[in-house]
């Protein structure tokens, strides 16, 4: 089961670079592919990554500060836990280099991880299964190794170019232009 996305060709597109991305590495099965496909659809538009904000009404744009809103109970529902593993996974899978490039690749993976976990307690929730979340959380590093290396093999960057930039042009090409973001 897979929840209905508002871009289904920028999702049968993940789809089969997650599929084949996990079929060469040998992580995760259907399951995983379809909901990680999901994420990736649905992160990119900039609105879903950063949908989360503070008390001010202020987006929260990074996990340092999602991490915390999480930690002084804020926010506790597992759909939030949910969202900041998916953040995580999304971040550190994708755009790898920036996250790493600031020096919080391992807050990431950490709370990413912990996040999954809590949220695959809440067994009322038919997507994603818990079952399938408590193996994102458990093998969460591999799960973002996965996508960094769908990010290396399918986003080439051209000579020069910067790497976040031409990533980000091909989802507006994929997603209908940069008014979709």
């Amino acid at each position: 089961m897979v929840r209905a996305v508002d871009n289904p060709g920028l999702y049968r597109f993940f789809l089969r670079l997650v599929r084949q991305t996990f079929d060469t590495l040998g992580v995760g099965g259907p399951t995983a592919a379809r909901y990680v496909a999901e994420v990736c659809t649905r992160f990119a538009r900039s609105d879903r990554l950063y949908a989360l904000s503070d008390p001010a009404g202020r987006r929260i744009a990074d996990l340092v500060r999602m991490s915390e809103a999480l930690e002084a109970h804020e926010y506790r529902a597992s759909t939030l836990d949910r969202y900041v593993g998916d953040f995580a996974l999304f971040m550190s899978g994708l755009f790898r280099r920036y996250v790493a490039g600031r020096g919080v690749l391992g807050l990431y993976h950490e709370v990413g991880a912990r996040s999954y976990l809590r949220a695959s307690l809440d067994e009322g929730s038919p997507w994603p299964p818990p079952k399938l979340l408590a193996e994102l959380g458990r093998e969460f590093e591999r799960y973002a190794g996965a996508l960094d290396f769908l990010r290396q093999a399918y986003f080439v960057p051209a000579p020069g170019e910067d790497p976040f930039r031409g990533f980000l042009a091909r989802l507006a090409e994929l997603t209908g232009g940069p008014g979709r973001n």
